[in-house]
């Protein structure tokens, strides 16, 4: 969706020149485009569906290969340390925001090969991946109950 913002300016306003009144306009056109609820609508499942292909993809390379049966494999194992796994993804989000922010501040990354929408997708992943193990908590307690 677009935007279209017109600023006039009067100057010299009520002169006559020539037995004419004149006024002088300086006209400045600002356009201005903006998402509308489509287009984020559209970014969501884009994003969505890359997060959780992303998301399949690092499971099993981060948890012990195709034959794990711990899919949280490598979170928990902060719990070695006596760091929540949550904790342990918490962590891993701060980083992502500190590119985040570097990227704020800066403009740019000085990593080539990881964009600033990878840092965002990786912070949807590792939200859904806290998601997840709290759920699996509150059922291993309910059922311990």
């Amino acid at each position: 969706m677009i935007l279209l913002i017109l600023f006039v300016m009067v100057l010299n306003g009520g002169l006559y020149q020539n037995n004419i009144f004149c006024i002088e306009l300086y006209v400045t056109l600002y356009i201005i485009s903006y998402m509308d609820i489509l287009e984020l609508e559209k970014l969501h499942k884009e994003t969505s569906k890359k997060c959780l292909d992303i998301m399949l993809k690092k499971n099993s390379d981060y948890t012990g290969g195709e034959k794990s049966t711990d899919i949280f494999a490598n979170f928990r194992s902060s719990e070695y340390l006596g760091i929540h796994p949550v904790i342990g993804i918490m962590m891993r989000v701060m980083d992502k925001i500190q590119r985040i922010r570097s990227f704020t501040a800066d403009g740019k990354l000085k990593v080539d090969n990881e964009s600033i929408d990878d840092a965002c997708e990786d912070v949807v992943n590792y939200m859904i991946l806290t998601k997840a193990i709290f759920k699996e908590q509150r059922e291993k307690n309910e059922n311990n109950s």
